[in-house]
């Protein structure tokens, strides 16, 4: 039987967070041992989840974004013998058997086809593109082959990913951590896909209806990536994100 953890990163989640859990707990994937870790990220401690759940809780003291907050995680079930680990937001809906269609999957990341809304209509992500001229990322919308990262939101890592890789960028507190994991990954040699036999739902925020505070870390993230990895193309990239950031915050 081999393990497989799924950890959600929450900050003091709600309701759909414990509906989230309790769909998870139906979930059964052949040959394989589900266990689920939340890793509540705040001060305040999370007492909406039922001891009837079965769910292990770390609790961490202070919001410590994503990448710091899964990589908690993850250490946690690469100690627990972790043979594959999958992250999930905690503002998504899973449908029966999500998991079954990714643990099929050979590559070594793997994603579902994850449907949200925008502007009150079903948009499909398949994956996404790192535009290099720029340094920003877009998701394709039908099966491409080619893909360069999946979604942070729902991506599932086998073991040896992060034994040679390393874990999450911690500079990344929130936003491009997906892209530059599954960047380092594939420049290891390791593949990446979607799989179109998984769906989930996930309730993203976009465009001027996020935050403040998230677009603050979009553009910031945004930058880290472009001083990481574009080299002499970096003020290309500083340009094109500083109109970005001009457009979001008038």
């Amino acid at each position: 039987m081999k393990n497989l953890f799924i950890i959600i990163v929450s900050l003091n989640g709600g309701g759909e967070l414990v509906q989230l859990v309790e769909s998870l707990n139906k979930e059964k994937v052949s040959g394989w041992e589900v266990k689920i870790l939340l890793v509540n990220n705040a001060v305040k401690k999370l007492n909406i989840i039922s001891d009837k759940l079965k769910v292990n809780i770390i609790e961490n003291k202070a919001n410590l974004g994503f990448a710091r907050g899964a990589n908690i995680g993850v250490t946690y079930a690469l100690r627990n013998q972790a043979d594959r680990i999958l992250l999930l937001n905690p503002d998504t809906a899973i449908t029966p058997g999500f998991l079954n269609g990714l643990t099929e999957s050979s590559d070594d990341i793997v994603s579902p086809v994850i449907k949200f809304k925008r502007n009150h209509n079903w948009i499909y992500d398949y994956g996404g593109k790192i535009d290099w001229n720029i340094g920003r990322t877009y998701h394709l919308e039908s099966i491409n082959k080619l893909i360069d990262y999946v979604s942070g939101c729902c991506m599932l890592v086998k073991r040896e990913v992060f034994e040679k890789i390393g874990f999450f960028d911690e500079n990344f507190f929130l936003y491009f951590e997906d892209a530059d994991f599954c960047f380092r990954a594939k420049k290891a040699g390791f593949s990446i896909a979607a799989s179109s036999k998984s769906f989930i739902v996930h309730q993203l925020i976009e465009g001027n209806e996020r935050s403040s505070l998230k677009k603050y870390h979009l553009i910031r993230s945004n930058f880290i990536f472009i001083n990481k990895y574009m080299g002499i193309k970096k003020i290309i990239g500083y340009l094109y994100l500083s109109a970005l950031a001009i457009k979001m915050f008038l």
